[in-house]
């Protein structure tokens, strides 16, 4: 068993670790950051490593093999120096993120008008006992944009005000 352990990678240890544990499938693919499927292809390949036995359940195997007696991996303390990076790098990285923060404000605004007006094409077609409630979901979808807008706004006119650059956005 150890000589076969010894070929898990560390992601599929975390999935084993976490099947010990008892965590439901979808709470162990939010901790890990994978979708169902991929989480499905980690106990496969473990179940293949190990030699599971098709017919026994995955999460039953390891909580009985692995409680005791399989030496997991120890964590290697990785001593790295921490890069230099210059002043001009540094710059421009903010200044990109900046961009790309400031274009999904933006983005976020237009997104939200466009669903008020399409919202508000479909409450023209419906019933109208059922356009009250609609109606008020495409006010409320017209102030997210019209609010997101304004702080697109302030957000750029308080860059632009210390002098900054904000680049290609505005």
């Amino acid at each position: 068993m150890v000589d076969r352990a010894s070929r898990i990678t560390p992601q599929e240890w975390r999935v084993i670790a976490l099947a010990i544990e008892g965590v439901a499938p979808s709470q162990a693919c939010e901790a890990l950051g994978i979708a169902l499927g991929t989480l499905e292809s980690h106990k496969q390949a473990i179940r293949r490593k190990l030699g599971i036995p098709k017919g026994v359940r995955f999460e039953a195997y390891v909580r009985e093999n692995f409680g005791e007696g399989v030496p997991l991996p120890e964590q290697k303390q990785q001593q790295r120096e921490p890069r230099v990076v210059d002043k001009e790098t540094q710059d421009r990285r903010v200044r990109w993120l900046l961009r790309i923060t400031l274009q999904e404000l933006s983005e976020v605004s237009v997104s939200a008008g466009l669903r008020a007006q399409l919202l508000e094409q479909t409450v023209a077609r419906m019933n109208p006992s059922a356009t009250a409630e609609a109606a008020r979901e495409v006010e409320d979808l017209k102030q997210i944009a019209k609010e997101a807008q304004a702080l697109f706004d302030k957000v750029l006119a308080d860059i632009r005000a210390r002098g900054a650059d904000a680049g290609s956005v505005g």
